[in-house]
């Protein structure tokens, strides 16, 4: 039996960008979809990217940004 997907309820932007969150958040609210900025959640730490490609780069943020995001939501 096939599975069926839900969307998130929430969506971290890994930016602090309060344009993009805005843009993103008028397109995503009429369907349920509250967006966060990097502030949202803790603020707008940066990692140090060391990695040789942007692939690698984006994957060093990412596993990053879910740690910090985890945290958040706990104290929730």
């Amino acid at each position: 039996m096939p599975r069926t997907l839900h969307p998130p309820r929430e969506l971290v932007l890994g930016t602090t960008n309060a344009g993009k969150v805005r843009e993103l958040a008028l397109l995503l609210e009429p369907h349920g979809i509250r967006v966060l900025s990097l502030r949202d959640c803790g603020g707008g730490a940066t990692i140090e990217e060391t990695g040789s490609t942007f692939a690698e780069n984006a994957a060093l943020l990412v596993l990053f940004l879910s740690g910090m995001v985890r945290k958040t939501s706990r104290t929730r």
